[in-house]
């Protein structure tokens, strides 16, 4: 079971622990910046803003820090009833030489390489994906390309995954998500785009 741990940091901040992952919630202008850290040792009360850096999201006030956490608890939970299975497969990507891989399923590989990386679905698995979303050559980047996977395969991602992949597809390629919805975008339906990489960063600390 993963167990989430919140508490406050040294200097006063909400903080939690999932796992290995840190978080703090910074306070910024537009609400609260959550900062991570990896493998913190010290207890929650000791930790500061200088053992994490970045921002994996901002959020409006301590409520909504503890639903990102929790969201990313549950995510990590879920990934280890997924079954994805690390490999190495020195082959060659539309981005270099993949330097480690995961298998997702059957013909669903991601790849990573030193730049960049995304998924291979092979012949069978890219002539299933509805054609609307299909990439020609079953390559799909990390960056947005992955969410039309994740739209056309959802029992392969999380929940958290499945979520951001909507939201990518819908904030770069509203054509495709407005065919896998049957309607159009309202004005209303986007909030900004969300540019960050779910699988670049699903291993890694979130």
């Amino acid at each position: 079971m993963i167990a989430v741990v919140f508490g406050r940091s040294a200097d006063g901040y909400l903080a939690a622990r999932v796992e290995d992952i840190a978080f703090i919630a910074i306070p910024v202008k537009d609400g609260l910046r959550i900062a991570t850290g990896w493998r913190l040792r010290k207890s929650i009360d000791q930790w500061t803003a200088a053992d994490v850096y970045g921002a994996s999201a901002t959020v409006a006030d301590g409520a909504a820090f503890q639903t990102h956490v929790e969201e990313n608890a549950q995510h990590r939970r879920q990934l280890r009833t997924l079954g994805r299975r690390e490999v190495r497969q020195r082959l060659s990507t539309p981005w270099g030489l993949a330097q480690s891989s995961e298998i997702y399923a059957n013909g669903v590989v991601f790849h990573s390489t030193a730049s960049h990386g995304g998924i291979k679905l092979d012949r069978a698995r890219n002539m299933a994906m509805p054609g609307v979303l299909r990439v020609a050559g079953g390559w799909y980047e990390e960056d947005c390309e992955w969410a039309k996977v994740a739209i056309g395969f959802p029992d392969l991602f999380t929940d958290y995954e499945r979520c951001h992949a909507d939201r990518t597809l819908r904030d770069y390629y509203p054509e495709c998500w407005e065919a896998v919805h049957g309607r159009a975008q309202s004005k209303t339906t986007g909030d900004g785009r969300f540019k960050r990489s779910v699988l670049r960063l699903t291993p890694a600390p979130e």
